[in-house]
């Protein structure tokens, strides 16, 4: 972005991030009034920023990211951008609520843009702790203030807060002038979620949570500023990767949408399903390590047993590849693994691999005793899986005719075994990695439940730092009607956050009664 005070500063700065609350629901209501609206708040930041010898160096989207030299610029500008906007007529739209957060630390100009750093990570952290309306200041910031505060403000101290996506907690404050609003909902910090870390823990040791991983669970651990090439990366690709290598390799057309059924029909139709299914195990049998979150599963049985809980773990996945496995078979924890088969004269059944490695089909699924859910964890793989031993066992639905398949087929819960349903019906659901415009999540709730709300409270984790994992209203309507809370926070603090909180069980204390959904 242009600044009219030249070029932006590097070395100690002062950055001053904000954010519109509740933008994304008045985008869907109302998009001709937020574009009125967007361009006067742009207005109303931009004058503010410049007034006060700020550089407005992004936008991204209707968020503002500016650097100041001297901190008192950047809180003098967060207070003259609150109260013009608090001061304006917003029409249709209501005064549009923006948080801010301002943070001081290291960092360098690199001509474009700043570098990525810690810096950076921590302000936009601090900012998005807040609400509508609210200025949030980090310890640093407030340490190089050095007396020259704003007229008549004062910082109100918050305390120590683990903030989402840092390790140390953040000493934050709250910058207060009379004139303004100061009376806001708790911070939006890790803290704020321990009453769910609680219960997801206690039911978990209690074998009454059901997780499901879905595809950005690979993200998990891995650098945010690496994308995935085939060939070259240690990590697994996510969706929207694997729809645009598809992509080449069958020569989509470039002006269709990168969407993984689409283009997965695409080659089907034009190559067959064998090369498809060729292309995909190249992918899908590549030496890729677990990602934390596969090795957090992976050793909750042994957390639990040391804990004294005997575990019956569950976990159900739509992924293809076996890195959930392959992380139980490092931690040395047998399973059994069902799989769904998409292809042959099997099709539409499932296939149980015992621990020996022995395969065989689910024919009566009413009467089938082969698992032993007491003994070893049930890994449930609806949509199939690589088998790096067997390559006609390789099991994928991916395109369009294998949803259509998986929509038109017998119902799928008849043909899954008895005790896996009987699970099912008792547990609570813990989404992971899901966004409600996957298919794989939209078919499976429509196959097995239908309609119908959970008989236990349900969880659904975004990582709205996900491109595109933002919930949306109509997604996040879908998932009230289900009774799913949504937990907004990045995959990684989750599932860290969750394995202290296991790690901190007592044995012996009882869990409460589950939290009900709708009957």
């Amino acid at each position: 972005m242009d600044s009219v005070n030249g070029v932006p500063p590097s070395g100690i700065v002062t950055f001053l991030f904000t954010d519109i609350e509740g933008s994304t629901a008045l985008w869907e209501k109302m998009p001709e009034a937020m574009k009125r609206a967007l361009a006067q708040h742009d207005q109303i930041l931009h004058l503010a920023i410049a007034k006060h010898n700020g550089y407005a160096f992004k936008q991204i989207g209707d968020a503002f990211q500016a650097a100041f030299v001297a901190p008192s610029d950047a809180l003098n500008t967060a207070i003259d951008a609150q109260r013009a906007l608090r001061d304006a007529t917003w029409g249709e739209t209501g005064a549009l609520r923006v948080r801010m957060g301002i943070h001081t630390g290291p960092e360098e100009w690199l001509g474009t843009d700043y570098a990525v750093s810690h810096t950076l990570n921590r302000v936009a952290r601090i900012m998005s702790a807040g609400h509508g309306g609210e200025i949030l200041v980090s310890s640093e910031t407030v340490e190089n203030v050095n007396g020259t505060m704003p007229q008549d403000a004062n910082l109100r101290d918050l305390g120590k807060h683990r903030l989402k996506g840092l390790k140390i907690p953040e000493h934050i404050f709250q910058l207060v002038v009379p004139d303004l609003p100061a009376e806001f909902p708790p911070l939006n910090v890790l803290d704020s979620y321990n009453a769910h870390f609680e219960t997801v823990a206690r039911n978990l040791a209690e074998n009454r949570v059901v997780p499901f991983l879905g595809g950005t669970v690979n993200l998990v651990g891995r650098p945010t500023d690496r994308p995935w090439r085939f060939g070259e990366s240690d990590f697994l690709p996510v969706g929207v990767e694997l729809a645009e290598h598809l992509a080449r390799l069958f020569d989509y057309p470039a002006n269709e949408p990168r969407d993984l059924v689409r283009v997965s029909q695409f080659a089907a139709v034009k190559a067959g399903i064998g090369p498809l299914y060729d292309e995909l195990r190249k992918v899908f049998k590549a030496e890729y390590p677990p990602t934390p979150l596969h090795m957090f599963f992976a050793m909750l049985p042994r957390l639990l047993r040391e804990r004294g809980f005997p575990p019956e773990l569950m976990v159900v996945t739509t992924n293809y590849d076996d890195a959930l496995e392959r992380a139980f078979r490092a931690m040395n924890e047998p399973f059994d693994l069902v799989t769904y088969i998409a292809e042959g004269d099997a099709r539409g059944k499932f296939m149980h691999t015992s621990p020996d490695g022995k395969a065989r089909p689910i024919d009566k699924p009413n009467k089938y005793l082969g698992l032993n859910p007491e003994e070893r964890t049930t890994i449930l793989k609806i949509h199939g899986v690589v088998d790096r031993n067997n390559r006609a066992r390789d099991s994928y639905v991916i395109t369009e005719d294998h949803y259509i398949d998986y929509l038109a087929h017998k119902d799928i819960a008849q043909q899954l075994p008895a005790q896996l349903l009987e699970r099912m019906s008792w547990s609570h659901f813990l989404f992971l990695g899901y966004s409600l415009r996957d298919w794989n999540l939209r078919v499976i709730l429509h196959r097995i439940w239908g309609e119908q709300k959970f008989k236990y409270k349900a969880w659904a984790v975004s990582d709205t730092n996900v491109l595109g994992e933002k919930p949306q209203p109509l997604e996040q309507e879908f998932w009230r009607l289900r009774d799913v809370d949504i937990i907004k926070m990045p995959l990684d603090d989750y599932v860290e956050s969750l394995q202290e909180r296991v790690e901190h069980l007592t044995q012996g204390i009882a869990v409460s009664s589950p939290e009900r959904g709708g009957e």
